[in-house]
């Protein structure tokens, strides 16, 4: 069933809804570990390695629906309290210009609670991002020449803006996450009565 959209900016996520009982739920963890550094400078200096992991819960769920169809959806990092018997409702949110969708919230009827997959919504939000300058060649060109001819205090007002930029962006991200959650369950009484 098609639900009410959510606008956010000039994007448009559509909202889906499917319905059915819990047959099977699966959950496992993948790890991303990535590292840099390591090696030595030309001075002899070692240069540490530094290593960092991502851990992502994915949670499978096969529903199956009124007229005996079953389906799956996954979520991520969402821990979803479910169990076989369930029913339950998958929220999906799609953007037409990314032609992809992703499930972003499931709602389980004998809990009555609804579970929100904030990694989903924000692949399907605009994120706003550093000015093209700043991701450029001409980007490094120009902050180099400004720490230069200002003995390096340009190197301090470059860091400052950048700081004050990701925390802008981290802030924007957050408000339209809340803003679709917020969408997601106003829907919870639409959800009931059908």
């Amino acid at each position: 069933m098609n639900l009410s959209p959510i606008k956010i900016e000039d994007v448009i996520i559509e909202i889906s809804a499917s319905y059915g009982e819990v047959v099977e739920e699966k959950q496992w963890v993948e790890s991303k570990v990535s590292g840099y550094g390591g090696g030595s400078d030309a001075q002899g200096n070692i240069n540490p390695v530094r290593i960092s992991t991502n851990n992502f819960t994915w949670q499978e769920i096969y529903v199956r629906s009124p007229d005996n169809n079953e389906f799956s959806f996954r979520l991520l990092n969402t821990n979803a309290q479910l169990r076989k018997g369930h029913f339950v409702t998958e929220i999906a949110g799609s953007r037409k210009d990314q032609n992809r969708g992703f499930a972003v919230a499931v709602y389980n009827h004998d809990l009555n609670q609804i579970f929100i997959s904030e990694g989903a919504i924000a692949e399907l939000i605009p994120i706003k991002t550093f000015p093209k300058i700043f991701s450029s060649v001409t980007g490094a060109i120009i902050g180099f020449l400004i720490t230069i001819l200002t003995c390096g205090i340009g190197a301090f007002v470059v860091l400052i803006y950048f700081f004050q930029k990701t925390k802008a962006i981290k802030k924007d991200k957050a408000e339209k996450i809340a803003k679709v959650q917020s969408h997601l369950e106003g829907l919870i009484p639409v959800i009931n009565k059908k």
